[in-house]
């Protein structure tokens, strides 16, 4: 990633080579306005609901835009999520 001040920056895209969503783990640093909740809640009716972290991602939501430097930090813990 290049380097970038403070601010709301469109979301990093990463450089997957597959289909796998592209957000966000934890959904720690998205910006989402009114407008953006409110496409949030059609695209569930739509499509049902995902996990966060794949829910909200670049392909559902191609506008999506993130706080930098990231709000939350990634802790070093084993997941009890995956178990």
């Amino acid at each position: 990633m290049k380097q970038r001040g403070s601010g709301i920056f469109p979301k990093t895209v990463i450089p997957y080579h597959d289909k796998r969503p592209d957000g966000l783990a934890g959904n720690g640093s998205y910006v989402i306005s009114p407008s953006a909740a409110t496409q949030l809640i059609n695209k569930v009716d739509e499509i049902g609901l995902w996990i966060n972290d794949a829910f909200l991602c670049r392909q559902l939501f191609p506008n999506l835009e993130e706080y930098y430097p990231f709000i939350t930090q990634i802790q070093q813990e084993k997941s009890t999520s995956s178990q």
